[in-house]
């Protein structure tokens, strides 16, 4: 039987901090970097109800995590909503279902946060943000 954890956005919020996501997106680049395999964003869209939904999935090894992201984003509204999945590597239980609606801009800081930190000289002072 499994034990899946279920968090709302407001429950992410309250446990989720910017280095603990830097930390970890710096680790899951690191794994891809040795060859974790990754699914590459796909997109299915419709017409009636007009809407997309993307997902992307990693295995992270190291990390024992398998798992991924789905967004829907444009069915009658103009908000996206996410669903982060993770599950035991070595098992394939799922272990964590996470309304990542409310950690998003969070998760999009922490990729930030990791070029920063690994691209930037340690004695710079300044930084230009374009795009």
């Amino acid at each position: 039987m499994t034990r899946t954890i279920f968090l709302s956005g407001k429950q992410a919020v309250k446990l989720a901090n910017i280095d603990d996501c830097i930390s970890a997106v710096k680790s899951g680049f690191r794994q891809r970097g040795k060859g974790a395999p990754v699914l590459p964003r796909q997109k299915l869209s419709s017409e009636s109800p007009p809407g997309d939904l993307i997902g992307q999935m990693t295995i992270l090894p190291e990390s024992n995590a398998m798992g991924g992201m789905i967004v829907s984003l444009g069915f009658s509204t103009e908000d996206a909503w996410f669903l982060i999945a993770l599950f035991d590597a070595e098992t394939g239980e799922p272990c964590c279902l996470i309304d990542g609606t409310s950690i998003n801009a969070l998760k999009t800081g922490a990729v930030g946060g990791v070029g920063i930190d690994v691209l930037a000289r340690q004695d710079a002072s300044s930084v230009a943000i374009i795009g």
